[in-house]
């Protein structure tokens, strides 16, 4: 019971507890679904949701009886590529392998011969990627942009032919433009007193272009900053932020997002990355001076300094820790450093 596009129930009576199985072949002869278990029923669902529109044939089986079997689907699909999408719309091939490929998927309802070519703005081919035979379902392949690639729009180029001898296209358009490469992001938390801030990075292969870079605030689209820049030139560049918003005040600790907009004459670039803030030393509660046992409130990095020797212990996480000498120190440091630099002292020395 049941049809392509849901779930499909198979069943049987048996004259005995015995084992079955129950198989479901598509139309180029492969196995689509299975399943098996003994009883004196057979009873199986095939979830066949995402199932290719064709033909299936099914069988149910158990030894030493005949097998039943029927048709599922028609005999015959249409030709068509189905779902045609790519992980991206811009290749910047360079310095950064992370931009420079993207995977074309697209979906079959029935087997076809498909043809995949490189095509420049103008219409001509520049190469054939591959002219294969493919079943009916999904199916993917990926593109890789050659650095030295001429900037401008192209389009990967399919078609599918049947054994009939029908053809049906489909177009994957997109932008290859190196002018921005090897984007990097900052330290994912800063504190406002560091020397640096959050830096992002990258570097521009020719101008001109115009840029925004912004501090969001979330949720929202709240633009707090606008961190000044130097004039843009060919070569590697830094952008940061301090930790100031536009009227000069510090910005209270939290989750920001750093914005780059840079446009050229192909497309525009958009790139983010996610900062905390925390300018706020790490808390920590003195337990025992004596016995040297501390509660710290944040993850941090404990470092004991007794004399010019110095300890150290990680805290992976707020919690209680304690350092065991053999011979209790007269004086010592605790040093508390958490993720963003900031750091806590407690000083100890008896009378």
């Amino acid at each position: 019971n049941g049809k392509l596009g849901g779930p499909i129930r198979f069943s049987a009576r048996l004259t005995s507890t015995l084992p079955w199985t129950v198989t479901v072949i598509d139309s180029a002869g492969a196995v689509a679904a299975q399943g098996s278990g003994t009883g004196t029923v057979a009873d199986w669902t095939w979830d066949a949701t995402a199932a290719a529109v064709q033909r299936y044939t099914w069988t149910i089986a158990t030894p030493g009886a005949r097998s039943a079997t029927g048709t599922i689907g028609t005999g015959s699909a249409a030709l068509a590529l189905q779902k045609v999408t790519s992980t991206s719309s811009l290749l910047s091939p360079g310095g950064d392998p992370a931009d420079d490929a993207m995977t074309v998927s697209y979906t079959l309802p029935s087997p076809a011969t498909v043809t995949a070519t490189f095509v420049d703005a103008n219409g001509q081919v520049l190469s054939t990627l591959f002219a294969e035979p493919k079943l009916a379902g999904a199916q993917a392949f990926s593109f890789t942009a050659t650095a030295g690639q001429a900037a401008g729009a192209y389009t990967i180029q399919l078609v599918a032919t049947n054994a009939a001898g029908k053809t049906v296209t489909a177009s994957v358009p997109f932008t290859i433009d190196d002018t921005l490469d090897a984007f990097t992001s900052p330290t994912p938390v800063f504190s406002a007193a560091s020397h640096s801030g959050a830096s992002v990075s990258f570097a521009l292969t020719r101008l001109p272009v115009s840029a925004a870079f912004q501090v969001i605030r979330p949720p929202g689209s709240e633009v707090v900053a606008n961190p000044p820049h130097a004039a843009w030139s060919v070569g590697p560049q830094t952008l940061s932020w301090n930790g100031s918003l536009d009227d000069g005040t510090r910005a209270p600790d939290g989750t920001y997002t750093l914005s780059l907009s840079l446009t050229d004459q192909f497309t525009t670039f958009t790139k983010t990355a996610t900062v905390t803030l925390d300018s706020t030393p790490p808390a920590i509660t003195v337990l025992s001076y004596r016995t040297m046992r501390f509660r710290v409130a944040e993850p941090a990095v404990l470092t004991l300094v007794v004399g010019t020797t110095r300890y150290t212990r990680t805290l992976k996480q707020a919690g209680t820790l304690s350092f065991w000498l053999k011979q209790k120190p007269r004086g010592y440091r605790l040093l508390a450093t958490d993720a963003a630099g900031n750091v806590s002292v407690v000083r100890y020395r008896t009378k």
